[in-house]
């Protein structure tokens, strides 16, 4: 077995919809569309998602 040929990228495995999930959540922070850490966890600390 040839690893190197074999090499599968994980991407691939994904279901079509985690695939779309994924690409739009890409091209929503290329646009800048992103909150920082700081103001993510001012919103979800409260529910314990510290």
């Amino acid at each position: 077995m040839n690893l190197q040929t074999e090499k599968q990228d994980w991407f691939d495995d994904l279901s079509e919809e985690n695939q779309k999930i994924i690409l739009e959540g890409l091209a929503q922070a290329d646009n800048g569309e992103v909150i920082s850490h700081e103001v993510a966890i001012k919103i979800f600390g409260k529910y314990g998602l510290e």
